[in-house]
């Protein structure tokens, strides 16, 4: 079952975003396949049981049933005329979080942080998964900004205070364009 999956992994990594994103790698729908492995009670045997975790990032266009659908029907292939039974479990189902839909948005806090700054900011979709997403399924239009080298978020994270006072100065800012705006 999990060799189907790989499959399935290449044939959806051809599949891009629209979206602009910082770089290619982001682009596209990856599978983390056996994340979490487990399986039988008794060493040096084959087990009676095998579990594994299938972590798929996906991109904005496509729907979440699609990719759900895509993932029991290789499982259930892969596993028709054996003698193995399986179960599929759903853990989370998280649509991807696209924040600032509405170009108006994005021209207000496009200036804010021009102001601040000095640079024009880039808007791209963020390859990792935040609580972004609660308030983007609230319809509240949100963005992710992060305090040092244009990175929200990443391996090795710090924060600088000259960093944090700088961003803490976009937040003012963007406040004060929206609500000049109103």
């Amino acid at each position: 079952a999990a060799s189907s999956l790989f499959d399935l992994e290449e044939e959806l990594a051809k599949r891009r975003t629209e979206m602009e994103v910082s770089d290619d790698a982001h682009s596209y729908i990856t599978m983390n396949i056996g994340g979490v492995c487990d399986g039988g009670t008794k060493p040096n045997t084959i087990c009676d049981r095998f579990s594994f975790t299938v972590d798929t990032r996906v991109i904005p266009e496509m729907c979440l049933s699609e990719i759900d659908k895509l993932i029991r029907e290789r499982v259930y292939k892969a596993l028709t005329g054996t003698h193995y039974g399986y179960n599929i479990e759903l853990i989370q189902k998280v649509k991807t979080a696209v924040g600032l839909s509405n170009d108006r948005m994005k021209e207000l806090v496009g200036m804010a942080f021009s102001d601040v700054v000095g640079i024009k900011p880039r808007f791209v979709l963020a390859p990792f998964f935040s609580d972004m997403r609660y308030l983007v399924s609230a319809g509240i239009p949100t963005i992710g900004i992060g305090c040092e080298s244009g990175l929200i978020h990443g391996d090795d994270e710090w924060v600088s205070l000259e960093g944090l006072t700088e961003m803490s100065s976009v937040m003012v800012n963007i406040a004060r364009h929206i609500s000049k705006s109103c």
